[in-house]
């Protein structure tokens, strides 16, 4: 893509539609703060069947990591106090997501052992069949690999009613090995499979991707993947990558294989987007959230109506963070219209869960 010709070409498609003489809004809270839980990490949101919004994010503190959640009655202007969702022995549980499939709804993370490096994992899921209000005990969904992460994308429910939940799992542990740290990974994202509701997930195709490094703690191969079905019925994805670019994938059967594996026209590396779709002041087409930099911050927002071949301008939707990371998105469209994004921000003294609401005349709006 010629990026700066492909980004003038849309924004004039939007800008030319009488709709956006929407007044732009846009507002940033916070959901979870490290005042009252040290440190949280990786949130993922939803939109449930009777319009409520729900976030779950890994909570860390004395007591270890685990999943709590919380939910928003108002499009995501306030929210409940979190629940404990998902505790284990273990007390590291990580890369929460959340599948909603009507009533039911699945949440799910990666849990690690408590010591040892990085070289196994489990996965574990608790179930609702009546809208989020009651849980069942959790359980274990076999991944079928000895070490996955990357599960901190929202999964999706496809016209065809089949499930689609990404992760991604490291080529060197299933040889056995035991690494120490990020840098030594290599990734291939991928995702799971449901066609009986969730009850089982037998594995998708998965992806791979050879590139220089941008630096040496970067993962290499793909990661980490964010996924949104198109009008078409394609599978759009997403991943981190340790080069300059996300790397983008299409599936034309649900997943089972994937093809176009190639750098997108995203800048970003070593940290994940998030993808949702949306449909806005007459127009219908796909939202990002991302580090829009070789670095975690700025946190910015784009929208593509073409399937993700061309991006409008990126806005930051996270603000000043003083050099310190406003990472690992997630996003969705509230029942009102209104466009909703929530991610971890580091602050003095711990990590956050912070929120923006913004329309889309805001967002397409010049600098």
């Amino acid at each position: 893509m010629k990026p700066a010709v492909g980004m003038v070409l849309l924004l004039g498609i939007f800008i030319s539609v009488p709709c956006l003489s929407a007044e732009p809004s846009f507002e940033r809270s916070v959901i979870a703060s490290h005042e009252d839980i040290p440190s949280n990490c990786y949130p993922c949101l939803a939109r449930l069947e009777n319009g409520r919004l729900m976030i779950v994010w890994s909570g860390s503190g004395k007591e270890g990591s685990h999943i709590v959640g919380a939910f928003s009655e108002d499009h995501g202007k306030t929210w409940s106090q979190p629940i404990v969702l998902i505790k284990t022995p273990s007390g590291r549980d990580y890369d929460p997501s959340l599948v909603v499939s009507g009533p039911r709804v699945l949440v799910t993370c990666t849990t690690l052992p408590s010591a040892g490096g990085i070289r196994t994992s489990t996965t574990w899921c608790t179930r609702s069949d009546d809208g989020a209000n009651t849980w069942s005990p959790y359980y274990e969904i076999p991944m079928n690999h000895r070490y996955t992460c990357g599960k901190t994308h929202r999964g999706i429910r496809l016209k065809s009613g089949t499930l689609l939940m990404g992760y991604s799992w490291d080529v060197l542990c299933e040889k056995g090995q035991t690494l120490q740290q990020e840098g030594e990974m290599h990734l291939r994202a991928g995702v799971m499979i449901s066609t009986d509701n969730g009850a089982t997930w037998p594995n998708g195709g998965d992806t791979d991707a050879q590139y220089e490094k941008v630096s040496a703690g970067a993962v290499r191969g793909t990661d980490e993947p964010a996924i949104v079905e198109l009008d078409d019925a394609t599978i759009y994805m997403l991943m981190r990558t340790g080069s300059d670019r996300l790397y983008e994938a299409r599936s034309r059967d649900e997943g089972r294989t994937w093809t176009d594996i190639r750098p997108s026209p995203l800048t970003g590396s070593n940290a994940p987007a998030a993808l949702c779709k949306f449909v806005a002041d007459g127009r219908r087409g796909i939202l990002c959230v991302w580090d829009n930099a070789l670095s975690r911050f700025p946190l910015c927002a784009a929208a593509s109506c073409d399937g993700g071949r061309t991006w409008t301008a990126p806005k930051d939707i996270a603000g000043p963070t003083g050099g310190r990371q406003a990472s690992y998105p997630s996003c969705e469209q509230a029942a009102d219209g209104t466009l909703v994004a929530v991610w971890q921000q580091d602050v003095d003294r711990g990590r956050d869960v912070r929120c923006a609401r913004f329309s889309l005349a805001w967002l397409l709006e010049k600098p």
